[in-house]
């Protein structure tokens, strides 16, 4: 059965905010040389405002606030206290899911249009669920071997809505 998905567009106030949060990021970046393969992209210059805005859309749709981060913190979910999102700007795109990811939780997809800009969440799955043998891609078909979960086998954002709200 096909799952729900959900498309985000953002206001004036929250464009400038992720906007302002992205400089943040890019200055931090800069000025500690931290910049590495998982926080940024040299392919693409806009992935950290592709996460930044993903982020935002899933905080929204959750009813949870969104911290607009400048500072990268290992430790922290994205959204909330147990949610980590990725994102792709190809529509057909799938979840990803690597080797380094360690946070137990659910691990929420969307894609993004960045010229809108808009969002669309489609969906999600826990982390002990994304990491079967048959999602499991290695070179050379993939960049870095990692589990590719496709949106097909995805759970309907409303189911994650009721779990946060219970536990």
């Amino acid at each position: 059965m096909p799952i729900s998905k959900y498309l985000f567009t953002f206001t004036d106030d929250e464009l400038i905010a992720s906007r302002n949060c992205l400089d943040g990021r890019n200055e931090f970046h800069s000025k500690y040389k931290s910049s590495t393969e998982r926080t940024v992209c040299p392919t693409d210059p806009n992935k950290d405002w592709q996460s930044i805005l993903s982020e935002l859309a899933v905080a929204k749709f959750l009813g949870v606030e969104y911290n607009y981060a400048t500072v990268p913190d290992a430790k922290r979910y994205d959204v909330g206290d147990c949610v980590e999102v990725r994102s792709s700007l190809h529509e057909r795109g799938h979840l990803i899911v690597y080797e380094y990811d360690n946070k137990p939780g659910a691990y929420v997809f969307t894609t993004v249009d960045l010229n809108e800009p808009s969002v669309t969440i489609c969906g999600w799955r826990d982390l002990v669920d994304c990491r079967l043998d048959k999602y499991w891609r290695t070179t050379p078909k993939v960049r870095k071997e990692s589990w590719w979960i496709p949106q097909s086998d995805l759970h309907d954002m409303k189911s994650l809505r009721e779990r946060l709200v219970l536990a």
